[in-house]
């Protein structure tokens, strides 16, 4: 299958590459999505089985997904997805051989696990007093450290039954096993479980493992930088020194979930060599223009090296005198840019959708989106990414009752709904 986006020699080698692992230690902004994604168009195209493509955030599986969107069959050809969305597709099919008759509810937000916490720590005798005299401040920070503790200890793919043997302080371990216990009296399980259990669902059933194994034909991860141990040792589990088709992409520079427990190192150094991967590097910097990088290093000198920028692109500065010539000064530069259609560092034509207008706060787009709308340019306000926040009481009440009625062990949030409805 020929490649829909244009390519590099760098970045052709990679996305042609034999079968086989393969390390991609790309820097910011050289086109690592654009050599993953290439690379499964390619895979596709030379295989009938699936592909497994993971990823850290849902947000970049869709863009991959979206990059994919004209290959037929799709969504039956390759899985997409988090580590912890595939552990859940697994878990979910599979989760009876570990004693899951349903699949549990899962409680991702961090609020809710603090609040199960806090009810682990009222019910653990040697806490319970102490927390009870502590400051408001003292209590959250008391509950934070016990919930980090817990993720620690599912993040080592520590098993019930062996923890003691990796910690002498029986109180820990009480909290512990009073969480989980809230937690299955709910039907549900946390994040860190579906790692922890889908993990123990391969040891313990390695036919699983390869059954997986077997129905994919390559595995791509992508952000490879911010594996944890979990994640590795998941990966472990299902290659089972078999799989040797796997890429890893990333750059050890941009590891940002420290806070999780990920390290560069899990794919720099044990993917290195576990695996002995074919190496590539890709330095070429398309992300950034080289006029746009002189203008950063004015303001903080020598930040910023410009020796492998690939795009000469344009900077200006046009003091206005208000918001309103300013509005009409950006909304003049649109059209002129969709009316040209062109432009040398831009690749394909230029339309709406790949002009992007930055501020520094939300206010000062107030009188732009009116002269956009004025001018029937289609515009859209980018939320910062997160989870869901209803802002009206009555959405809350209904996202609250429809977690009841999925799962009706659901305590926590039934509690939270009949305190609402006073």
């Amino acid at each position: 299958m020929s490649p829909k986006a244009t390519l590099s020699p760098k970045q052709e080698e990679i996305v042609f590459a034999e079968d086989g692992s393969i390390y991609v230690k790309a820097s910011a902004g050289s086109g690592k999505t654009r050599v993953l994604t290439e690379r499964i168009r390619y895979l596709l195209g030379k295989t009938k089985k699936r592909i497994l493509a993971l990823t850290f955030t849902n947000k970049a599986g869709e863009e991959i997904r979206q990059r994919l969107n004209d290959i037929t069959e799709l969504e039956s050809r390759l899985f997409i997805g988090t580590f912890h969305g595939f552990c859940q597709h697994v878990l979910e099919n599979h989760g009876a051989l570990i004693g899951l008759s349903k699949m549990p509810h899962i409680f991702e937000e961090e609020a809710d696990r603090l609040e199960l916490i806090e009810q682990a720590i009222e019910q653990t005798p040697s806490y319970a007093d102490e927390y009870r005299n502590k400051s408001k401040k003292e209590q959250q920070n008391y509950r934070y450290r016990g919930l980090h503790f817990i993720a620690e200890v599912k993040g080592k793919l520590i098993s019930d039954d062996e923890l003691c043997n990796h910690t002498d302080d029986d109180n820990f371990i009480l909290l512990y096993q009073t969480y989980q216990d809230i937690l299955r009296s709910q039907n549900a399980i946390d994040f860190d479980d579906l790692l922890l259990l889908t993990y123990n669902l391969f040891i313990s059933q390695p036919n699983i493992a390869a059954l997986y194994r077997r129905s994919f034909q390559s595995i791509c991860i992508d952000e490879a930088q911010d594996l944890n141990n979990a994640q590795y040792k998941l990966l472990l589990a299902l290659a089972n020194g078999e799989h040797k088709n796997i890429m890893m992409v990333g750059d050890p520079n941009q590891s940002i979930f420290h806070f999780t427990g990920s390290s560069p190192d899990f794919m720099g150094k044990m993917f290195v060599n576990d695996f002995n991967p074919t190496p590539f590097v890709l330095n070429e910097n398309y992300r950034s223009s080289k006029s746009v990088l002189e203008a950063g290093n004015k303001i903080i000198p020598e930040t910023k090296d410009t020796s492998n920028t690939v795009k000469v692109g344009l900077f200006e500065i046009h003091p206005l005198d208000d918001d309103d010539s300013e509005a009409q000064w950006i909304v003049d530069k649109i059209k002129s840019l969709v009316t040209s259609k062109h432009h040398d560092d831009i690749e394909g034509d230029i339309c709406y959708e790949k002009i992007a207008v930055l501020a520094r706060n939300k206010y000062v787009f107030n009188k732009l989106e009116s002269i956009l709308k004025e001018n029937n340019i289609p515009c859209y306000y980018k939320m910062t990414p997160g989870a869901i926040k209803f802002e009206s009481d009555l959405m809350r009440l209904f996202d609250l009752s429809l977690r009841i009625k999925i799962n009706p062990l659901d305590i926590l949030h039934k509690e939270r709904l009949l305190t609402a409805l006073n």
